[in-house]
């Protein structure tokens, strides 16, 4: 008889706290947007992939792909507040994003992205 130990592993994008948005976003046909691609805002209810320099104020919260012939506006709900993992966010495509991006992300979308490490990995 012994103590067994297991491991329970999360690639969970949200760490809790989320509030979400109602949108839109243009998506090129057979494209796909991430989860954790961080967003700007364009229009009212709208939004874009942001790029440096821009006023992050959202993320993705799941992979949004459009299957179709032709670019699609797909409705989403975007994480506006929270706290999400750092580790799994991108802007521009360039993932993880630098802690000046973070601190972008926390003064205009009240986003809290949270250094993490997997435990499970650094002990072979």
């Amino acid at each position: 008889m012994g103590v067994k130990f297991s491991a329970i592993v999360s690639r969970e994008l949200q760490l809790g706290g989320c509030e979400f948005e109602q949108g839109a976003i243009a998506v090129p046909a057979g494209a796909t947007v991430s989860a954790g691609t961080v967003l700007k805002r364009d229009g009212e209810r709208r939004f874009a992939e942001a790029e440096a320099g821009d006023a992050f104020i959202a993320v993705v919260p799941f992979d949004m792909t459009n299957n179709g012939a032709a670019t699609a506006s797909l409705g989403f709900r975007a994480i506006v507040s929270g706290r999400v993992r750092r580790d799994m966010l991108s802007v521009g495509g360039a993932s993880p994003i630098t802690s000046a991006q973070a601190d972008n992300l926390r003064a205009n979308g009240n986003i809290i992205a949270v250094e993490t490490a997997d435990i499970s990995r650094a002990n072979p």
